[in-house]
Protein backbone atom coordinates (compact mmCIF):
# COMPACT_ATOMS: atom_id res chain seq x y z
CA UNK A 1 0.00 0.00 0.00
CA UNK A 2 1.50 3.33 -1.05
CA UNK A 3 1.53 6.11 1.49
CA UNK A 4 0.09 9.38 0.36
CA UNK A 5 1.43 12.71 1.67
CA UNK A 6 -1.16 15.10 2.96
CA UNK A 7 -1.19 18.39 1.11
CA UNK A 8 1.07 17.25 -1.69
CA UNK A 9 -0.15 17.62 -5.24
CA UNK A 10 2.76 15.76 -6.74
CA UNK A 11 4.13 18.86 -8.46
CA UNK A 12 5.18 22.35 -7.62
CA UNK A 13 2.71 24.81 -6.26
CA UNK A 14 1.30 26.86 -9.12
CA UNK A 15 2.58 30.42 -9.09
CA UNK A 16 5.10 29.89 -6.28
CA UNK A 17 8.17 30.51 -8.44
CA UNK A 18 6.48 32.22 -11.33
CA UNK A 19 7.88 35.55 -12.52
CA UNK A 20 6.01 38.41 -10.90
CA UNK A 21 4.95 36.24 -7.99
CA UNK A 22 4.89 38.04 -4.67
CA UNK A 23 5.61 34.92 -2.67
CA UNK A 24 9.08 34.90 -1.18
CA UNK A 25 10.28 37.94 -3.09
CA UNK A 26 9.11 40.95 -1.15
CA UNK A 27 9.89 44.17 -3.03
CA UNK A 28 11.96 42.29 -5.59
CA UNK A 29 12.54 44.42 -8.65
CA UNK A 30 10.64 47.37 -7.23
CA UNK A 31 13.60 49.42 -6.02
CA UNK A 32 13.73 52.81 -7.71
CA UNK A 33 16.85 54.04 -9.46
CA UNK A 34 17.47 56.61 -6.71
CA UNK A 35 18.23 53.81 -4.23
CA UNK A 36 21.29 52.74 -6.19
CA UNK A 37 22.88 56.19 -5.77
CA UNK A 38 22.38 56.24 -1.98
CA UNK A 39 25.43 54.10 -1.30
CA UNK A 40 25.36 51.23 1.12
CA UNK A 41 22.00 51.09 2.90
CA UNK A 42 20.81 48.48 5.38
CA UNK A 43 17.01 48.09 5.24
CA UNK A 44 15.45 46.93 8.49
CA UNK A 45 11.68 46.90 8.18
CA UNK A 46 10.54 50.44 7.48
CA UNK A 47 13.84 51.87 8.74
CA UNK A 48 17.00 52.49 6.69
CA UNK A 49 20.53 52.77 8.04
CA UNK A 50 22.99 54.46 5.69
CA UNK A 51 26.23 52.64 6.37
CA UNK A 52 28.23 55.49 4.84
CA UNK A 53 26.95 57.75 7.64
CA UNK A 54 27.75 55.30 10.43
CA UNK A 55 31.05 57.00 11.44
CA UNK A 56 29.22 60.32 11.83
CA UNK A 57 26.61 58.64 14.01
CA UNK A 58 29.25 57.04 16.21
CA UNK A 59 31.11 60.35 16.64
CA UNK A 60 27.86 62.07 17.65
CA UNK A 61 27.06 59.33 20.19
CA UNK A 62 30.56 59.53 21.65
CA UNK A 63 30.21 63.32 21.88
CA UNK A 64 26.83 62.91 23.62
CA UNK A 65 28.32 60.51 26.18
CA UNK A 66 31.26 62.84 26.79
CA UNK A 67 29.01 65.86 27.37
CA UNK A 68 26.75 63.79 29.62
CA UNK A 69 29.73 62.51 31.59
CA UNK A 70 31.11 66.01 32.02
CA UNK A 71 27.71 67.24 33.17
CA UNK A 72 27.53 64.43 35.74
CA UNK A 73 31.05 65.03 36.99
CA UNK A 74 31.36 68.82 37.05
CA UNK A 75 27.76 69.91 37.47
CA UNK A 76 26.92 66.99 39.79
CA UNK A 77 23.81 66.07 37.81
CA UNK A 78 22.20 62.66 37.92
CA UNK A 79 22.39 60.41 34.89
CA UNK A 80 18.70 61.05 34.22
CA UNK A 81 19.45 64.74 33.78
CA UNK A 82 22.77 64.36 31.97
CA UNK A 83 21.59 62.03 29.17
CA UNK A 84 19.14 64.55 27.61
CA UNK A 85 21.78 67.29 27.89
CA UNK A 86 24.32 65.15 26.04
CA UNK A 87 21.83 64.16 23.34
CA UNK A 88 20.77 67.78 22.90
CA UNK A 89 24.40 68.83 22.49
CA UNK A 90 24.92 66.06 19.89
CA UNK A 91 21.88 67.20 17.89
CA UNK A 92 23.13 70.78 17.93
CA UNK A 93 26.56 69.58 16.77
CA UNK A 94 24.89 67.69 13.92
CA UNK A 95 22.94 70.80 12.87
CA UNK A 96 26.12 72.90 12.84
CA UNK A 97 27.86 70.23 10.77
CA UNK A 98 25.00 70.17 8.27
CA UNK A 99 25.14 73.98 7.97
CA UNK A 100 28.87 73.84 7.26
CA UNK A 101 28.35 71.11 4.66
CA UNK A 102 25.63 73.06 2.90
CA UNK A 103 27.76 76.24 2.94
CA UNK A 104 30.71 74.41 1.41
CA UNK A 105 28.68 72.61 -1.25
CA UNK A 106 26.42 75.58 -1.97
CA UNK A 107 23.18 73.70 -1.26
CA UNK A 108 20.45 74.64 1.14
CA UNK A 109 18.66 71.99 3.19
Amino acid sequence: MASKRVGSTGGSTPGADAPGSKLGSKNAGSTPAADSSEGRVWHWGKYRLHLDRLPELLVLLIFAFMVGGLAMEHLELSRHMAVPIGLFAAVQMQKIGNRFKSAVHGTRE
